[in-house]
């Protein structure tokens, strides 16, 4: 199983480099697109997904919608997201919307 970890600060639309992306610290609508273009590359090769969620200081619910269909693909595939590091603006706003099970899934190792 071979784990991609998305490490670098998302860039903008055109200039993504897919195989070392990351979370920036700030989630909003405007990081919605580039977050959904950085998971579809990460998904495009094989094996879980990591993501380090410690730099999200702020996310907005469009980016979690990205974040679940992404889930939701990787499962398809019979893989899984999964994330590493702590960030409790991420926690906070999946408990806010009643899917904070989602998650705590992809925290356990």
């Amino acid at each position: 199983m071979r784990e991609l970890r998305m490490t670098d600060q998302i860039a903008p639309a055109g200039s993504l480099d897919a195989v070392g992306s990351a979370l920036p610290a700030s989630l909003d609508l405007s990081a919605a697109v580039d977050l959904r273009d950085a998971c579809l590359a990460a998904m495009s090769a094989e094996g879980d997904v990591t993501l380090d969620v410690s730099p999200v200081e702020a996310v907005a619910t469009p980016c979690i919608q990205v974040l679940l269909a992404m889930s939701k693909g990787l499962e398809n595939d019979d893989r899984r997201l999964r994330i590493v590091g702590e960030s409790e603006a991420m926690a906070r706003a999946f408990d806010d919307l009643g899917l904070g099970e989602f998650y705590r899934n992809w925290s356990e190792q």
